[in-house]
């Protein structure tokens, strides 16, 4: 019998470890829209690790992608350059582009 694939967020998941492991513990949860009405994502620094929030309420695929996106985030912070949180160009600088770019790439060609 054919062992059944995981769903995407988990091989996406799994892959960011592997592949992109940060200096920090990074725990993943999925919550339910009403929780994070505007969001999709986010990340934060929670006592000695990292939390990463996706919505649950949508596909595999976006929330595989807003993971991705996330884990740039998360990437970027552990640069020596510092991020400039105040302003939404801030957050999303030419830094976390390039690496947000290179992991969505890898990533599209993994799935």
């Amino acid at each position: 019998m054919k062992k059944k694939r995981p769903p995407l967020f988990i091989r996406t998941r799994n892959w960011l470890r592997k592949e992109y492991p940060l200096p920090t513990e990074v725990s993943v949860h999925r919550y339910d829209g009403h929780k994070m009405p505007k969001l999709l994502g986010y990340v934060e620094l929670e006592d000695d690790h990292l939390k990463i929030v996706i919505r649950k309420n949508t596909n595999q695929r976006e929330q595989s992608e807003t993971l991705i996106e996330e884990w740039a985030h998360a990437i970027r912070d552990t640069l020596a350059m510092p991020v400039d949180y105040s302003t939404e160009a801030g957050m999303h600088d030419e830094f976390f582009w390039l690496i947000y770019g290179r992991l969505i790439n890898e990533w599209r060609e993994l799935k």
